[in-house]
């Protein structure tokens, strides 16, 4: 499970957290996840009605309760002393000719309601606002209104805002930074642990050790509940890098000692269990620290996490 919402790391009692949820829930500014178009001319037959496609498309997405845009907009106009109210772009009705059009955008550039709101100065840009149901998960919706948009496959160029899309491009490159530096990493150290032991072995015992401390220090995460952060991401980096020391050192004694009559396990362990502990100890420490010492809930999380994973690798090695 992966959290990228920065918020929920922060202490509840902080002024700033409780002023921005206050107006995120008083406006709503939080739930709000906004589509741009952008073309050369919005104001012709083509972009408009690629714009409703659009509208009417969004509106379909579970999660999205309304989409608010140029082409479904309800529009007030005062004529005499009475108030027509209707829509602002009639897509039965639209302009024929080219002057008619530039009335109809004059129009709507000239009411600061919709310019800089719901469209550029320059014509060229218009957005699209979803206003997503209370208690869902971002994330999800975002790439659900993401691949609702690839399948219309329109001709104007389409770009993403709000919150909700801000939350999966942390999802998202978590995600794939634990792709990249995960074999990245791994790739390393096999290469150092060949070239230091010049066996098989010498490269699958360190290996063997760290994959286990990592999947259990994961699994416990998983089981308490505790979600992957932008921080606590590089907890399997830093456990392949850090933790395989231990095994290294213990499997070197083995290596020291072989043909000299002392090859076994319980030599080893005495003579070089000690300072192994001491280096995972003060290691653990290192992370415990980050307990005391920091303000976010997610780095004292990584702390934790870090020193447990730290302890299961000095035990397996």
């Amino acid at each position: 499970q992966v959290d990228p919402d920065i918020l929920n790391y922060l202490p509840k009692s902080d002024p700033v957290v409780k002023l921005s949820e206050y107006i995120g829930e008083e406006y709503g500014g939080n739930l709000l996840a906004m589509v741009a178009m952008e073309t050369t001319d919005l104001f012709t037959p083509s972009a408009l009605k690629e714009m409703d496609l659009l509208s009417n498309s969004l509106e379909r997405v579970e999660g999205v309760t309304s989409v608010t845009s140029l082409t479904n907009i309800l529009d007030i106009k005062g004529d005499d002393g009475l108030i027509e109210i209707g829509t602002l772009v009639d897509l039965e009705n639209l302009p024929v000719t080219v002057p008619e059009f530039q009335e109809l955008k004059e129009y709507i550039l000239g009411k600061n309601l919709y310019q800089g709101k719901l469209i550029s100065a320059d014509a060229t840009t218009a957005l699209l606002i979803c206003q997503l149901q209370d208690h869902v998960d971002k994330v999800k919706i975002s790439k659900a209104i993401k691949n609702e948009v690839e399948k219309l496959k329109l001709e104007a160029n389409i770009y993403y805002g709000g919150l909700p899309f801000y939350l999966l491009e942390i999802s998202d490159t978590i995600i794939r930074d634990l792709k990249a530096l995960i074999p990245l990493v791994s790739i390393f150290i096999i290469i150092t642990l060949y070239l230091s032991f010049h066996s098989l072995i010498g490269v699958v015992i360190p290996l063997l050790s760290v994959l286990i401390s990592t999947v259990w220090t994961l699994g416990i995460m998983s089981l308490s509940g505790i979600p992957l952060t932008i921080i606590s991401n590089v907890i399997p980096v830093i456990l392949i890098a850090v933790g395989s020391a231990y095994s290294i050192h213990v499997l070197n004694k083995f290596y020291e000692t072989k043909g000299t009559g002392v090859e076994n396990a319980e030599y080893v362990l005495q003579s070089i269990g000690l300072p192994v502990i001491l280096a995972a100890v003060t290691t653990m420490a290192g992370f415990i620290s980050f307990i005391f010492g920091s303000y976010l809930t997610m780095i004292q999380q990584f702390g934790v996490f870090t020193a447990l994973g730290v302890f299961f690798a000095l035990i397996t090695s």
